[in-house]
């Protein structure tokens, strides 16, 4: 079976063929003499169009660079085992079974239509992808390298499963259960559209998203890391589920039924359309609401952490039905009859609010009396600057600070003398 050649850059001299005359497909020769790809030094230049063999230069060290003079096939399996050198490839159709494992040297892909299962096992050199159709499973498992993709189609499952490196995703379509099992890097993605169930089950690192479809159910259950969302669609039943993270979300569409049942890290919401039915059921959960159009029935039932709601359009019928955790209102618009039905929990509410709507918290059958009570107004008589006031009147304000000082000074410069 013949190959393309090689061209050995350092010794300037030429691998005419990989040859299997009775050797194995890493045996080659070099200017007719018979070499093994774990005896080749230096940098290597890979003519276009080859196919590397299983296990071409698994173990060799003495590499310091790999460059394709165009295309590549295949890679095959354990080609670079163990490899330190710095790679550049263009465009690759398969990249074999552990090809780069336990690898340590930089590379850069453009254009690769497959990464199989293991191919980057335990690898721990800084990777660079652009265009990947299909990362297969646990293609990074336990890898430590830092990593940049952009544009995935398919990332499978477990493919980052244990990877602790930091890794960076611009456009991704689709990540798959367990993508990124117990993973703990620092993960940002930009524009995601499906995150699949349990994609990051179990996960523990910190992640920023931004620009993302649908969170599905299950997709952070268990999660532990910090996460940060930037425009979210929708967020499907139980996807945060039992998770303990700190979350902070801006601009959701759609949180749906129990999508954080059992959670119990802080989270933020800014901007929020709608929280469905049963959302945060039994949820332990802190949470600061800024913004949010409709909350469901039963959205908050028997919850017990403590929850801030800036403004908020509708709160819907037993929506915090026997909830016990405190909960701060700042600006409501419709109460439903019914929506603190049995709830123990203490409320406070701005200290504008009228009577009228206190009494929206009681009626019919609402939360034990005295329970609602009005946040003290601010102080009047501590000078501040207000950050709601024109620059003209803070300017004045800002004076009488100083000449207040001022007088001060001369007094004690007084005493001193």
């Amino acid at each position: 079976m013949i190959y393309s050649p090689i061209f050995c850059t350092n010794a300037q001299t030429t691998i005419t063929s990989f040859t299997q005359n009775g050797k194995t497909a890493a045996d080659c020769i070099i200017n007719s003499g018979e070499y093994t790809g774990a005896s080749i030094s230096g940098d290597i230049i890979i003519a276009d169009g080859l196919d590397i063999p299983d296990y071409a230069f698994a173990g060799n060290t003495k590499i310091t660079s790999v460059k394709a003079a165009g295309n590549i096939g295949t890679i095959g399996e354990e080609a670079f085992y163990k490899s330190s050198a710095i790679f550049t490839f263009n465009d690759v159709r398969f990249i074999g079974a552990y090809a780069f494992r336990e690898g340590s040297g930089d590379i850069t892909f453009n254009n690769v239509r497959f990464i199989s299962a293991y191919a980057f096992r335990e690898g721990s050199g800084d990777i660079t992808f652009n265009n990947v159709t299909l990362i297969g499973a646990d293609a990074f498992r336990e890898s430590s390298g830092d990593i940049t993709f952009n544009n995935v189609a398919l990332i499978t499952e477990e493919a980052f499963r244990e990877g602790s490196g930091d890794i960076t995703f611009n456009n991704v379509t689709l990540i798959r259960l367990g993508a990124f099992l117990k993973n703990s890097g620092a993960i940002t993605f930009n524009n995601v559209g499906t995150i699949d169930e349990g994609a990051f089950i179990v996960s523990e690192g910190a992640i920023t998203f931004n620009n993302v479809g649908t969170i599905d159910e299950g997709a952070f259950m268990e999660s532990s890391g910090a996460i940060t969302f930037n425009d979210v669609e929708t967020i499907k039943k139980r996807a945060f589920a039992g998770s303990s993270g700190a979350i902070t979300f801006n601009n959701v569409g759609t949180i749906e039924v129990d999508a954080f049942l059992e959670s119990s890290g802080a989270i933020t919401f800014n901007d929020v359309g709608t929280i469905e039915e049963g959302a945060f059921f039994v949820s332990k959960v802190d949470i600061t609401f800024n913004d949010v159009g409709t909350i469901g029935k039963y959205a908050f039932w028997e919850s017990s952490g403590a929850i801030t709601l800036n403004n908020v359009g509708t709160i819907g019928k037993y929506a915090f039905k026997e909830s016990s955790g405190d909960i701060t209102f700042n600006n409501v618009g419709t109460i439903e009859k019914g929506a603190f039905d049995e709830s123990q929990s203490q409320i406070y509410v701005s200290h504008q609010m009228t009577d009228a709507k206190i009494e929206e918290f009681y009626n019919p059958v609402g939360c034990y009396q005295g329970k609602v009570k009005r946040l003290p107004e601010p102080e009047q008589g501590l000078r501040y600057i207000n950050t709601g006031a024109s620059p003209r009147a803070n300017r004045k304000e800002v004076g009488k600070l100083s000449r207040g000082l001022i007088r001060v000074l001369k007094k004690m410069q007084k005493v001193v003398k």
